[in-house]
């Protein structure tokens, strides 16, 4: 596996470098403008959905799981090709800007300009952080149960 390293403008990350791992699987999380809940809205979480899956597959990366909240969104993703996780990242979060900010009838940013990234260590993390992402609505109190979240790839993964 190759490693590059790109420069990180979050004060908060300690390195100061992203790192990209050909093949790796990531989880990315990016929320909101001021984590306002311009999401909250059934159709706006239908946009961020199919321009996830869109991203995914121009890009070349498997996605794996996703969760679309409020105010932010989480995904797991397996890269397959030469781009990186800030060039899905820039992709899926120009489209959505534009779409949801029309939508919703306003302008300006629509999501924080930085993103978490963290690269999975084995298959048991893996399964774990597939599960906390599908609680996250359960936890939040927007719903009794996982499957019960229609925005996240629960169903696809575990079935009806």
């Amino acid at each position: 596996m190759s490693v590059d390293r790109v420069p990180y403008a979050d004060r908060r990350h300690i390195r100061g470098t992203r790192r990209y791992i050909q093949g790796a699987t990531y989880h990315l999380r990016t929320s909101t403008i001021k984590r306002l809940p311009l999401l909250a809205d059934p159709r706006c979480k239908r946009m961020v959905i199919e321009a996830i899956k869109r991203a995914t597959e121009a890009l070349e990366f498997d996605l794996i799981a996703y969760v679309i909240m409020p105010e932010h969104a989480h995904m797991v993703v397996r890269q397959n090709g030469t781009r990186t996780v800030s060039d899905l990242m820039a992709y899926f979060k120009k489209r959505t800007a534009r779409l949801i900010n029309q939508h919703l009838g306003r302008s300006g940013p629509f999501w924080r300009g930085d993103f978490f990234d963290h690269i999975l260590r084995d298959d048991e993390h893996l399964d774990e952080l597939v599960r906390y992402i599908h609680d996250n609505p359960v936890r939040r109190g927007l719903a009794s149960k996982a499957d019960e979240w229609e925005f996240s790839s629960w169903r696809q993964l575990y079935g009806e």
